[in-house]
């Protein structure tokens, strides 16, 4: 992947707890204005988080200065994406080349079309 930035060992996190509880910002990740800045990323930037297990996912930098400098605001939506846990280290590296989705795939779950006849499915 040639649009990730390569960075030292500052873009190392420790994940803690999202303090905003508001479910639009899913894909919203908060960081201390100090470390934005020190990893050349800007409010609103796009970003490539990497977990646990080789899983990834893309997320949009808020700031946050209550936030530490060595932390990273993940709410548990982007927590279990990555396959990580509070205190656990996660790398953060900014992401430019973010192509628009041509399509997507809606797939109902079982537990949610029940009373629905196999015909239908």
């Amino acid at each position: 992947m040639n649009n990730i930035c390569k960075g030292g060992e500052n873009n190392r996190l420790i994940v803690v707890e999202s303090q905003k509880k508001n479910e639009c910002e899913n894909s919203a990740v908060y960081l201390s204005s100090k470390k934005l800045e020190e990893l050349a990323l800007f409010r609103g930037d796009t970003v490539l988080i990497k977990g646990k297990k080789r899983k990834n996912t893309v997320s949009i930098t808020m700031t946050d200065d209550s936030c530490g400098e060595n932390n990273i605001r993940l709410n548990d939506v982007v927590r279990k994406n990555i396959g990580v846990k509070i205190g656990d280290i996660i790398t953060i590296h900014a992401f430019s080349d973010l192509k628009f989705g041509k399509r997507i795939h809606v797939v109902p779950y079982e537990d949610t079309i029940v009373g629905i006849k196999k015909k239908f499915i």
